[in-house]
C-alpha cells in the first residue's frame, strides 16, 4: 500500500489593518505614526518619507509598526508611507503630516 503525504502551504498577500498618521502636529512636540498588517507569512513593515526610506535609531522598547517622531521640526512634514511586504505581495498606505509652529533650531530624534 502506498501512502502519500501532502502538505498544503498557502500564502496570503499583506493587508494593512491599522494606519494612523496625524494630519497636523506642533513643533517641538512628539508624533506617533502606527501601522499594522496581516498576511501569511506575517508581512515585514517598513516606512518611507517622501518616497525615501526613513533612517532610524533602533529601540527595543518600541513595538514594530510604530514610529515616534520626537521634538518635531518643520522638515518632519511630508508624506509618510507604510509598506507591508511578504512573498505573496505588498500593500502600502500613506498619510501626510504637517508640522506647524515657529522655525526654531533644535535636535530631533526618530525612534522606531
Amino acid at each position: 500500500m502506498n501512502f502519500l503525504t501532502h502538505i498544503a502551504f498557502f500564502v496570503v498577500a499583506p493587508r494593512i489593518t491599522v494606519f494612523q498618521v496625524p494630519a497636523l502636529a506642533k513643533m517641538s512636540q512628539n508624533a506617533t505614526l502606527s501601522c499594522r498588517s496581516k498576511g501569511i507569512p506575517q508581512p515585514r513593515l517598513s516606512w518611507l518619507k517622501n518616497g525615501l526610506p526613513i533612517s532610524t535609531q533602533s529601540s527595543s522598547s518600541v513595538t514594530p509598526g510604530v514610529i515616534t517622531l520626537v521634538n518635531l521640526q518643520r522638515d518632519d512634514s511630508g508624506t509618510y508611507i507604510c509598506l507591508a511586504v511578504n512573498v505573496a505581495g505588498q500593500m502600502s498606505a500613506e498619510g501626510n503630516l504637517t508640522v506647524q509652529g515657529s522655525n526654531n533650531v533644535a535636535n530631533r530624534n526618530i525612534i522606531c
